[in-house]
This record gives C-alpha cells, structure tokens and sequence, in this order.
C-alpha cells in the first residue's frame, strides 16, 4: 500500500525528509545550473513515502536447530520502555507504575510488528520496566483473541551470575514477564552478556546451567542461547560447549563492534562459521545503530550506497545473503513506523535483484576502502593489534584502529566518536594502583578503552 507525503505520521515525515534532502543535494551537483528539479523531488517523495503493501508478510526462515520459523526482522525492546530504572526514575513494581501513553504506545508498535508478520519480541530483565510492559502488552492481546500464544516468539535475556544472585534474577524476570501465568513459557532464553571466561564460570561451574536446566525441564524454556559483546575467543568457547541453540551477536558490513579488530578474522566472521557448524540461530545486535549509525549515515557512507539501496537497506541485505547468513535482525524500536524501512528492505530478501543490488555496493564500499587505505591494509589491519584483555594497560587497539579505518574509507566520523565516547567510563575509572583483574572486573557489556 502506498501512502502520499501528507498522509504519513509526523515520524514517517521526518524520515522521508532527510532521504529526499539528501537525494536532491545529490541530483543538483550533477545536474546543470538552473535546472527545475521540482518532478524528480516529488517523485523522491512518493518513493520514499511507500509502506508495504496491505497483507504483506515479513519472511521467515529456520532459526538453526530450534527449528522455530524466525521472521528475518525482530522488535527489540531495548529503545521503548519508559525507564531503565537508572539515576532518574526506577523500575515500576508492576505495570500501574507505568505511563499509558508509553503503554499504549508499545501494544500500538507490536499491532504494527504483527501486522507486518514480525512475531519475535526480544527483551530483558536488564532493560528497565521493558519485560513488565512487554509480558502485560502480549498478554491482553492473547487474552482478547489477537494473537494465540504458540503464534508468537518471545525471548528474554538474564546475565550470568553468582549462584544465589542468578536464581533471584531468574525468578524476578519470570515473575515480570508472567511465566506463571497468560505466557507461560518463554520461546527463548539468553544468558545476557557471556562477555569473559567469568560468564562461562558462572554458568558451567557454579550452577548457572542447572537452573535454566530446572526451568527447561519444567516447559518454561524451549529453547537457550546467549548474547555477547565479547572477544572471538570467549564467543567460540561459548558455542564449542554445543549447548546453547542460537547467538546474540555483533557482526555488520563495517566490522564486529567490541569484537573490532579482534580474533583470527578481525571480528566475529569465524564466530558465525562456529555457529553455523553447530547449527545454532543467528541473531544480529543492533544492525542499524552499531552497523554505522545507519539510519543517520556519512555523506559518503550513503553516496556509496546509492542509487542502489540506502544505508539501512544495503546493511541488512548483506547480513541476509551473507555466508553463513543472520537469520535476523533485530530492531530497537519506539514506535509502530520504526518497522517501516527494514520490512520495505526485506522485499529484495532472497531475490536476485536483492544480490545483485548488494553486490553492486559492497564494489563500490570496497573499492573506496582500498583508495583510502590501500588494499593490503584494508584486508590485513588486524593482524598481530591486542584487545583489551590482551594490553596491560586495557587499552582496545584494534577497536581504535578499525574506528580509524571506517571514519577514512567511508567517512563514519560520528559513529566513530560515539563509540569512543561510550568507553571512556572505563578509561576515567582506571587506576594504575590496582590490577588488571581489578580494574576489569566492571567491564561488562563495553570492554575496554
């Protein structure tokens, strides 16, 4: 179904906007002085302005060995909720603690995803109030005969840790996302965070496993995976134990995030062959924020991309037809139109225009990486740089080099400086007194400086 400029949400407005601004800068440098460019702007506009059509269903595929029909897009729940339950307001004890506005606004943004065929929804118990809105927004859908519970794929997430502090996490996530009760079980269970060897300990030798264990053998788990922001090394011992059934990982065009510039490959590529080889679902972090910063890309990021697809577009088809492929991709939304884009993108899924139009900008992508950097580097950077686990001083060097890298080949500088920004918390924390050991105990989910 298409839609005309006026009749978008202010949100598709904006979004629809920054495309067409940027494509009409682009067609008048190269157009002649003085030419009416006023059609191609509002044929721009109407192509922008397209939503997927009435009926149309999001593709799935095998989620590895769980066997489970994956929708090749997930709603995450990172970005909605009303709290994180940090400085400023804390986690409500129940959903009356919770906005209607906010709540309304989420039972609106999974109708949406619904509709679209995007029957996974990804939470944790670490992300504020999320699993309380989540569990009750699934919940008065099930009950009003929208949605039958075995028609949708529920996953939540609980980092890994000390034996008593686990089980008490575990019994507080249940509880919120109302295991005992209209949800009954969850689809899919995450250790959240297996980031250092201390996340296998807790769960293979202090009992971690036996609980989640307990709770599988009771029917309210399916299925058990992990999420990491870790190095290749500790991603590979994790999927080499062959008991977890899907990953939670980092791995876009441009690089592996935390795991940039580390590993054998310079990133995760061999932690998704491990993956592969054990047959487990493969789910990407975060593709339009830590894959570039893509729903607000470079200039030359997006002329590279264009005219064949856009940012978001090009990053997610690559994930797709990729070897081993992401089986899917999630998206942290805070509202019904942030599905709009990437469910637009997966009508190429599959298709030999798809290939095609992704082959066409990875050439160019490369291409300009090897002008900028020269193509032995390019191919070879990583070799021999430590992480921060492997740097006395903490120090993430291939991280540094890979943000180095992607701000000359295609121009990332904000995504870059964000990613700097956000480690240097521990960079200000560390003390030259203590330990290693003491000074990485914190590093969870952002290793290193």
């Amino acid at each position: 179904m298409g839609a005309s400029g006026s009749s978008l949400s202010p949100d598709e407005q904006t979004k629809v906007s920054r495309k067409v601004i940027y494509e009409y800068e682009r067609e008048k440098a190269t157009s002649a002085p003085g030419t009416d460019l006023s059609g191609y702007v509002h044929e721009r506009v109407a192509a922008h302005s397209a939503l997927p059509e009435a009926g149309y269903q999001c593709p799935k595929v095998r989620f590895g060995r769980t066997e489970l029909q994956m929708p090749i897009v997930t709603c995450g729940g990172m970005r909605i909720q009303e709290t994180w339950g940090r400085k400023t307001k804390p986690v409500p004890a129940d959903i009356s603690g919770v906005d209607t506005a906010c709540q309304d606004n989420l039972i609106a943004t999974i109708r949406r995803a619904l509709e679209l065929g995007v029957n996974h929804f990804e939470t944790a118990l670490g992300y504020g109030s999320s699993e309380i809105q989540f569990s009750d927004a699934l919940a008065s859908l099930i009950a009003s005969g929208e949605v039958k519970r075995e028609d949708i794929i529920i996953q939540t997430k609980v980092s890994p840790k000390k034996p008593g502090d686990f089980k008490e996490a575990m019994e507080k996530s249940f509880r919120q996302m109302q295991v005992d009760g209209p949800i009954g079980y969850i689809d899919l269970f995450s250790f959240h965070g297996i980031n250092k060897q201390v996340s296998l300990d807790y769960i293979f030798e202090q009992g971690g496993w036996d609980v989640v264990q307990e709770l599988r053998d009771a029917g309210k788990i399916r299925w058990v995976g992990f999420s990491t922001h870790g190095m290749p090394d500790i991603i590979t011992a994790a999927i080499e134990t062959d008991k977890f059934d899907y990953v939670n990982i980092h791995y876009d065009f441009i690089g592996s995030y935390t795991a940039s510039g580390s590993g054998e490959a310079g990133g995760n590529l061999t932690c998704l062959q491990k993956a592969q080889e054990h047959d487990m679902g493969i789910f990407i972090i975060s593709p339009n924020d830590k894959g570039g910063k893509l729903y607000k890309p470079s200039k030359k990021f997006a002329d590279l991309c264009a005219p064949d697809l856009d940012p978001i577009s090009f990053n997610a088809l690559w994930l797709w037809h990729h070897t081993p492929a992401a089986h899917t991709l999630v998206i942290g939304v805070a509202r019904p139109t942030d599905f709009d884009e990437m469910v637009l993108a997966t009508k190429l899924f599959d298709t030999e225009e798809g290939r095609a139009k992704v082959a066409a900008v990875e050439g160019r992508m490369v291409a300009a990486a090897h002008e900028a950097l020269g193509q032995e580097w390019y191919e070879n950077w990583h070799v021999g740089l430590p992480n921060g686990y492997q740097c006395s001083s903490g120090v993430m060097v291939g991280k540094w080099v890979w943000l180095w890298n992607i701000v000359k080949a295609w121009g990332l500088f904000e995504f870059a400086k964000d990613r700097y920004i956000g480690v240097m918390s521990n960079n200000k924390a560390w003390d030259d007194a203590k330990t290693f050991e003491e000074n990485t105990a914190d590093w969870g989910f952002m290793p290193g400086w």
